[in-house]
C-alpha cells in the first residue's frame, strides 16, 4: 500500500466501553433506525475461512440458483428437480418446497390476464413462472459458492458493496442486496451469519435501489457517513421504538449507547457530534463492521484519503480516514495493526478539530486517578 503516513504518533483512540416509506419495522441503509444487538465474534480468525476476495463485477450467472433461472415454467422445475415435498397453490401465485429449495411460481393465467389492456387488476407480475427461489439449507451454494451459514463479511468479500442494506427490527435481521437487470440476489443476515439467500425479481421482496447514487462520480455519499440512520451534524431524536442501554452525561455533552451502536450529541442543542459501532450487530451504509478484516475495508472503500498511526504504544494502532465531499466529516476506521482487523468504527466533525471525546476522557482520566488516590 502507498499510503501518506499522517502523524506518526498523534492517533487519537477512542474508548469505547460500553428517507424511504417501508412497512412497519423495516429499514434502510438511509434511515436505518433499528439494529439487533449481536455478539461480536473474535477478531483474530482465518482469512482463507471467509474466502479471497472477488472483485468481478456481476454477471447474470451470479443471479442462476442451481442452475434454475427466473421464469422457469413450474414443469420445467419438476423435471430437473422432481415432485415437490409440498405445493401451495393460490388464487395467482403457487409455492412450492423441494428438499434444499422453495420456489414461488406466478400461475401462467395470471400472468395472461395482468397483461390484458381490456382488464384492470390490482396485481402486477414480472413474468410467469419462477418469480422467488431461495436457498433453505448449506446443500446448495451461490455461484460464487456461498452458503447458508456463512458470514456476513464472507459474502461481501464475495460480491462487493451491496446495492441495498435493508433491516428488519422486529426480527432482527439485516438484508445485503444485490441487483442487476431487474432481478435481486438477496442475503438474510442473523446472528452475523446468512440465514437464508433469496434470487427474486426486482419489487417481488425489495423496490429496486437508486443505481446513480453509486455511479455519480462521487467516492463517498451522504449515506456512507451515517450509522444506524443518523448522521454527524444533524440533531438527534430517539425513535419511539429503540431503548437506549445506558447513557453518559455532563453538562455539555451526552453519550447515549444503543444496541450495536452509539451517539454523541451536545446537552443542549442534542447535536450529534459522533457516532460510533460497538458490535457487529451494526453494519456501516457498505456492509463493514467491527472484527472485519483490512482487506475487506480496502476493498469494499479503497484507499484512505489520509492514514494516521500510533507506533508508539505496544499495541500498535492505524487509522483509515475518509473525508464527505465537503470535507466536514470523517469515517474512521481503527485497525489493530497486529491482527489487520477492525477495531472500531466512527463517523464525526473533521479530526482537524480537537479530538471530540477528549474532555470526557480527561474527565474520566482524573476521576480515576483521585479514587486511587483516595484508596492508599
Amino acid at each position: 500500500m502507498n499510503y501518506k503516513v499522517m502523524a506518526a504518533l498523534g492517533l487519537a483512540v477512542w474508548l469505547i466501553t460500553g428517507g424511504c416509506t417501508e412497512a412497519e419495522g423495516t429499514i434502510r441503509t438511509a434511515a436505518a433506525e433499528n439494529f439487533p444487538k449481536i455478539q461480536q465474534e473474535e477478531t483474530n480468525r482465518n482469512v482463507t475461512s471467509m474466502g479471497e476476495i472477488d472483485g468481478t463485477p456481476l454477471t447474470s450467472q451470479d443471479f442462476v440458483i442451481d442452475e434454475l433461472h427466473l421464469g422457469e415454467s413450474l414443469s420445467e422445475c419438476i423435471e430437473r428437480l422432481g415432485n415437490p415435498i409440498s405445493r401451495k397453490t393460490g388464487s395467482t401465485r403457487e409455492d412450492c418446497l423441494w428438499s434444499d429449495l422453495r420456489v414461488q411460481f406466478v400461475q401462467d393465467t395470471a400472468y395472461i390476464y395482468s397483461k390484458r389492456p381490456d382488464l384492470t387488476m390490482n396485481q402486477t407480475f414480472p413474468s410467469a413462472g419462477a418469480v422467488k427461489i431461495g436457498i433453505m439449507n448449506s446443500a446448495i451454494s451461490t455461484s460464487r459458492g456461498i452458503h447458508v451459514g456463512d458470514s456476513r463479511e464472507k459474502v461481501v468479500r464475495s460480491y462487493g458493496r451491496p446495492a441495498q442494506i435493508v433491516w428488519n427490527g422486529p426480527q432482527k435481521q439485516l438484508y445485503l442486496i444485490y441487483e442487476k437487470d431487474a432481478k435481486q440476489l438477496i442475503f438474510t443476515i442473523q446472528d452475523n451469519r446468512v440465514k437464508e439467500i433469496l434470487l427474486s425479481f426486482a419489487g417481488e421482496e425489495f423496490p429496486v435501489s437508486h443505481p446513480e447514487a453509486m455511479t455519480s462520480g462521487l467516492r463517498f455519499t451522504d449515506e456512507d457517513f451515517c450509522i444506524a440512520g443518523y448522521r454527524p451534524e444533524t440533531d438527534f431524536q430517539e425513535h419511539s421504538w429503540l431503548i437506549w442501554e445506558k447513557k453518559a452525561a455532563n453538562p455539555e455533552e451526552e453519550i447515549w449507547y444503543f444496541p450495536g451502536f452509539g451517539v454523541r450529541m451536545d446537552s443542549r442543542t442534542r447535536r450529534i457530534s459522533s457516532l460510533f459501532i460497538t458490535d457487529n450487530g451494526m453494519v456501516t451504509h457498505r456492509g463493514i463492521s467491527l472484527g472485519d478484516q483490512l482487506s475487506t475495508l480496502e476493498f469494499l472503500y479503497g484507499e484512505p484519503q489520509k492514514l494516521e498511526m500510533n507506533l508508539a504504544d505496544t499495541h500498535p494502532q492505524s487509522a483509515y480516514i475518509y473525508f464527505s465531499k465537503d470535507k466536514e466529516t470523517v469515517l474512521v476506521f481503527y485497525i489493530n495493526e497486529k491482527e489487520k482487523t477492525i477495531q472500531n468504527i466512527v463517523s464525526m466533525k473533521n479530526p482537524q478539530i480537537p479530538n471530540p471525546l477528549q474532555p470526557t476522557l480527561d474527565r474520566i482520566r482524573n476521576v480515576r486517578t483521585i479514587n486511587q488516590q483516595r484508596g492508599k
